[in-house]
């Protein structure tokens, strides 16, 4: 019966939720037209004259990219809604924490896959429209269970954005400073994480290097980059994204373990974060 409430609970509240976001026209320009934007440009930018042919891994990982700006949104709608004190109304009506999280997360779900199948289709009209010149079906070399694996972890990858995105509102009952830390977390994810910059260039500085060690979603986006490269039981796959590896270049993973761990840990501590210290409202 409790259960039967619970789910009750989370379909009144997403329905509330997602028509409020989904009726608004920031929400088509803050995700889909901005990420759609960065594709093109990135993609242009690193394989437009490039002497190197592109490879799944990057491919995958800039395609992906969009995670990051939907993730973003949330979090500056959420804080939106705590301005206006919406949640708090919520809250009152017996909204949980749990409920308004997978609300939350669904939403940023949806949004997410459209934007992911959408930088499939602009891909593809890049590649076939000779914009990027790609000799081989690149994609189409991954097999189905590397793409149940992406599709896993990429679930798993927005949970957890999801998530850390809501605590980042929690932080400050400043308006100002939630919305500067929830933009200086894709500043800093998405610089860092070898989603946008290739990965071969940010590896041969320590510097960089550090810093990724220190950017929790750099965890779950190699873990992806390793899934697609093959270099879960083949170690040369790791010249898919690191060509130079095998001749000294440095990669800050080989092994797909020391990504899968340090992700499952990011994405508990993000959930019991968010459990514990997540605030309805700046006026409480």
């Amino acid at each position: 019966m409790k259960f039967k409430s619970e789910v009750s609970n989370f379909n009144k509240v997403f329905r509330l939720l997602a028509k409020g976001v989904f009726l608004n026209y920031k929400t088509y320009f803050y995700t889909y037209v901005i990420s759609i934007a960065t594709f093109i440009l990135v993609f242009i930018v690193w394989f437009k004259n490039s002497a190197n042919l592109p490879m799944p891994p990057f491919i995958v990982s800039i395609i992906t990219s969009c995670v990051f700006f939907s993730s973003m949104y949330i979090g500056l709608v959420v804080i939106d809604w705590k301005k206006r004190n919406y949640l708090v109304k919520l809250k009152i009506g017996e909204v949980n924490r749990i409920s308004f999280l997978l609300s939350v997360f669904f939403i940023n779900l949806i949004i997410s896959t459209t934007n992911i199948i959408l930088n499939i289709i602009t891909y593809n009209i890049l590649v076939y429209s000779t914009t990027v010149v790609i000799h081989n079906e690149v994609l189409q070399n991954l097999k189905w269970y590397i793409w149940i694996l992406y599709i896993l972890c990429t679930f798993i990858f927005i949970m957890f954005l999801t998530a850390i995105n809501l605590l980042l509102t929690s932080i400050t009952k400043n308006v100002a400073l939630s919305i500067f830390f929830v933009i200086l977390f894709l500043i800093f994810s998405l610089s860092l994480s070898d989603s946008v910059v290739q990965p071969s260039m940010t590896s041969n500085f320590k510097v960089f290097r550090i810093l990724g060690y220190l950017n929790p979603a750099k965890y779950f986006v190699w873990f992806t980059m390793l899934v697609t490269s093959y270099s879960i039981y083949d170690i040369y796959g790791l010249t898919q994204i690191i060509p130079d590896y095998f001749y000294g270049s440095p990669a800050p993973f080989w092994n797909i373990y020391q990504t899968l761990i340090p992700a499952i840990i990011f994405l508990g501590v993000s959930l019991c974060g968010y459990y514990f210290l997540f605030k309805w409202g700046y006026k409480l």
